[in-house]
């Protein structure tokens, strides 16, 4: 990525909206805010039955912030379906990983948008914001 955290992928991603649903204060399973730059999401997980344990259906989000946030919460909202509670926690985790080390290959496809985002610690934090939520919502 070049030394411009704002990319044509970057943007793409953030006006696709992908999980993006209204989720209304009392209907959210978790929310999380930037107070410093304003960044506001409310996420709702929606499950499914998956065997031996449930798998995630879809995550729903309600994002007010910067492109960086939404773009955030859409690659959430992509990577996270499927998955059980373990594996959210993993990925949430390995976000912050790849986050910390400015690499995000290990995440795969789509993720590489962030890549070059150390450059910009302020922007960690809004990329960061709906991996909060998401931990919040699972009760971490």
């Amino acid at each position: 990525m070049s030394a411009s955290l704002c990319n044509t992928r970057l943007a793409e991603l953030a006006r696709s909206g992908i999980g993006a649903a209204p989720v209304a204060a009392g209907e959210a399973d978790a929310e999380a805010d930037n107070p410093l730059c304003g960044d506001e999401i409310r996420i709702r997980l929606v499950w499914r039955d998956g065997g031996d344990a449930p798998v995630l259906d879809r995550l729903e989000h309600a994002t007010r912030g910067c492109a960086v946030c939404r773009a955030s919460a859409s690659l959430a909202a992509m990577a996270a379906a499927g998955k059980t509670r373990k594996g959210l926690a993993e990925l949430a985790d390995a976000f912050d990983g790849c986050l910390e080390s400015g690499d995000f290959a290990p995440l795969g496809v789509g993720f590489g948008v962030f890549d070059g985002i150390a450059s910009f610690p302020a922007r960690r934090h809004c990329a960061r914001l709906p991996w909060t939520a998401l931990r919040r919502a699972l009760g971490g």
